[in-house]
């Protein structure tokens, strides 16, 4: 079996992923870059003798370090020179694409060229000579169409010939001004630090200043006052000529008199306001059906978890120590569980992202938002993010990717998690049902409160952030197409697969960590637990806000897990039951109760696929009037906003806290838990006192 490591490299947007997609399907993996916030998608694929490890590198027009996902590409190609690269071109647009290639091929790798796209090429009237465009730069040469079944074996059939072969780009030439720089820098200048790096390569980064180099320095100037012109320029001029060069020498293109869809499409979803109010349906019907079609799969889980596998756990082993069942149902299911009814949510949005970025819409938003979201230091791309922190933090900050510099992305991971998600939402239902006799004006003043926090946000961070240099906003848009459906479920599997391996560990190891703090000391009352004194020590902090009695601030400590624990704490806390009473149990009568609940919930999401307007499922109502009084009782209506305000700004779970390690380290994570509890207690007080002064209620 030979091991081969396989590049993918292109210009954003040309199908890169769609066609490792489709060709590695489930294998893939995605996570990060060593040291930055850049993704890294990754696949293992046995093909006959051999086995690739193929990488898709971040999108780039040129190989420099102008960006952290640029320089990660440019890093790997030098230092960690793959067997093969696979350059995907996009056939509509050749000789933009082969800017790139011209650079890719003096960096001496074994290549196949793939041109993607083809027949949105040929409906365009675009025709290319494959065989002579192989000719001219010497390497393998395939046309595809990303989503078809039949590249998967093309492909992989010219990586193999290609790397038996040892296939390598023919050499280019230069204008004679531009080989004489060269020469010039190789013959008075040192050698590349790295064995890899080419020597004619390695001179051309240096005169365009890449590279920094004294000895280049005298050489470039000296040129420069000779030439009475700029080298860089006039090598990235040689570039430009020998891609303008292949590309009119390959492409024969056909008059078509025909407006084509996308330019009518893009009049309105570009227009100033028109593609707002697009973008505003169009997220409103991924909300929608992320929400609602989800929901209810996600609410059977946790109801299966707590009422059918929790009381199994005590059927199944009745003579097992209490503190054992107590663990195995409170500790590891729910742990699991949690985790697991996240799922259907993350899954549903991130097929919902998959349809919009296959279909061509999601490159185009950024565009209409850039001009506002500009003055807060991030570009229009951050919008997408933050608006999907509405659905979920989790994938809202794992989106972070579209955006190119770590400054932009940390300002956008600031601003998401004061986006109210949907387990916020559970908590406002739940505590303006019980408080407020118009619970609504109180909801929209939570969303609103949040929005405006986050931006005051973004405006501190950008004024504390060091700057960096701005660059324009340069975005290429792909034609609108249908997004194939099995390439968005790939998507939306692997995204999910993610998710649950970095999410879920952290997860459960908090949620075993909270259920010891709850039943320490064993076989006691909750107030007298860890958890329930460290409640108690809490009355001491919270007090200010409203918040004195020690059953509410301890309903806080598991909250940290996911916002909606809160009204599941809150039952069990103020119920004051330790051990449950499962002792009329029945496993068969209990499974058939959930088979009928699950037969409900894929109906209630068929339903909410196709109903219009949002439903109204968050809303959760308990049945047990003692404990709601109870509730009541121990909060004011002041109070009760008090608690809000802090669950809606103090950072929303562990899941996103661990999510904010993973992609921007611990450190950050750490200092915006730290930001957000400050922020949120502070203007819980300040909310707290002036509605107590101003009589609100």
């Amino acid at each position: 079996m030979k091991n081969v490591e396989v590049a993918f490299v292109g210009n954003p947007n040309v199908g890169k992923s769609t066609i490792i997609n489709n060709i590695a399907k489930t294998s893939l993996k995605v996570g990060n870059w060593p040291g930055v916030t850049v993704r890294k998608t990754e696949a293992t694929l046995l093909y006959k003798d051999y086995e690739f490890h193929i990488i898709d590198l971040p999108g780039t027009y040129s190989l420099d370090y102008t960006s952290e996902d640029v320089a990660v590409t440019t890093d790997f190609l030098i230092n960690n020179p793959p067997d093969i690269i696979v350059n995907i071109i996009e056939a509509t647009n050749l000789e933009r694409s082969l800017i790139l290639t011209a650079e890719l091929i003096e960096l001496k790798i074994p290549m196949v060229i793939v041109l993607n796209m083809w027949d949105e090429a040929l409906k365009l009237g675009i025709d290319i000579n494959i065989k002579k465009l192989s000719e001219l730069i010497g390497v393998d040469v395939i046309s595809a169409i990303g989503t078809k079944e039949d590249l998967k074996d093309r492909l992989l059939e010219s990586i193999v010939s290609t790397y038996e072969k040892k296939k390598t780009p023919k050499d280019l030439r230069y204008s004679d001004i531009t080989e004489k720089a060269i020469n010039d820098i190789l013959s008075f200048c040192a050698v590349p630090p790295n064995k890899n790096i080419p020597p004619r390569f390695f001179a051309m980064k240096m005169l365009e200043r890449i590279i920094p180099c004294d000895c280049c320095n005298e050489i470039i100037l000296k040129l420069e006052n000779d030439l009475k012109e700029n080298i860089y320029d006039i090598l990235k001029k040689d570039i430009y000529g020998v891609a303008h060069f292949i590309s009119s020498s390959v492409v024969k293109r056909s008059f078509k008199d025909e407006i084509e869809l996308t330019e009518i499409l893009d009049k309105f979803a570009l227009h100033p306001f028109f593609g707002l109010l697009i973008f505003v349906v169009v997220m409103y019907l991924m909300f929608k059906l992320s929400f609602d079609v989800s929901y209810p799969i996600s609410n059977w889980i946790g109801d299966f978890e707590s009422s059918f596998l929790h009381p199994l756990v005590y059927k199944l082993f009745p003579r097992a120590p209490y503190i054992v069942k107590s663990f195995v149902s409170g500790a590891v299911l729910d742990g699991v569980g949690f985790v697991i009814s996240f799922a259907p949510l993350v899954g549903a949005l991130f097929v919902g992202l998959s349809v919009l970025e296959l279909s061509g819409y999601l490159p185009r938003v950024p565009i209409i938002f850039d001009r506002f979201v500009s003055k807060f230091g991030i570009d229009g791309r951050g919008i997408l993010p933050f608006m999907l922190g509405f659905g979920c933090n989790v994938p809202a900050i794992m989106a972070l990717k579209i955006l190119e510099d770590k400054r932009s992305k940390l300002i956008v991971a600031a601003m998401i998690p004061f986006t109210s998600c949907p387990a916020r939402f559970v908590v406002f239902a739940f505590f303006g049902a019980i408080f407020f006799k118009n619970p609504a004006p109180i909801i929209l003043f939570l969303y609103l409160l949040g929005i405006f926090f986050s931006i005051l946000t973004a405006i501190v961070m950008n004024k504390v952030l060091p700057k960096t240099e701005s660059l324009p906003m340069i975005l290429e848009l792909p034609p609108y197409r249908k997004p194939p459906l099995k390439i968005v479920l790939n998507i939306a599997f692997v995204e999910l697969k993610g998710f649950l391996k970095r999410a879920g560990t952290f997860i459960f190891a908090s949620t075993v960590v909270v259920w010891a703090f709850l039943h320490i000391p064993p076989n006691t009352n909750v107030k007298d637990t860890v958890a329930g004194k460290i409640g108690g020590a809490l009355v001491y902090v919270f007090k200010p806000i409203g918040i004195e009695d020690w059953r509410a601030t301890t309903s806080l400590v598991p909250a940290f897990l996911a916002r909606e624990i809160i009204i599941s704490s809150m039952g069990a806390i103020y119920s004051a039951s330790v051990k449950e009473d499962y002792s009329n149990f029945n496993i068969e009568k209990s499974f058939k109760e959930q088979m009928i609940s699950l037969e409900k919930a894929l109906k209630n999401t068929a339903i909410a696929f196709v109903s219009p307007g949002f439903s109204n499922v968050f809303t959760k109502e308990s049945t047990d009037s003692s404990t709601i009084k109870a509730i009541r009782d121990s909060l004011s209506p002041y109070g009760a906003l008090s608690f809000m305000v802090f669950v809606l700004l103090y950072t929303s779970c562990i899941a996103t806290v661990s999510i904010l390690k993973s992609e921007f380290g611990t450190k950050f994570a750490m200092l915006f838990l730290t930001y957000s509890f400050v922020l949120g207690w502070a203007v819980a007080f300040v909310i707290y006192r002036l509605s107590m002064v101003l009589h609100v209620f």
